[in-house]
């Protein structure tokens, strides 16, 4: 199982999706969501039928233990500063 943390536009969960993960949660703040929910619905056709891969909003400062139950954590990029 899988989570990546500051999806964005979920390119690395979308590629373990395609790899053959079991699970996949791609995540990010509410900002990113519909964005992120529509790049899955448009490869959802070239993932493995036992993949399972879902969107959904999550703010490291609240997610305690959460992150936990996966096999891999990822993130990449995810420094982000309103400036």
């Amino acid at each position: 199982t899988v989570i990546e943390l500051g999806a964005g536009v979920g390119l690395p969960s979308l590629a373990c999706a395609l790899l053959g993960a079991k699970a996949v949660e791609a995540t990010d703040l509410s900002y990113a969501i519909e964005n992120l929910k529509k790049n899955i619905e448009m490869n959802q056709k070239h993932f493995p039928e036992h993949c399972s891969i879902r969107a959904r909003e999550l703010d490291w400062n609240s997610c305690s233990n959460e992150v936990q139950k996966f096999d891999l954590i990822l993130s990449a990029d995810v420094i982000w500063l309103n400036e």
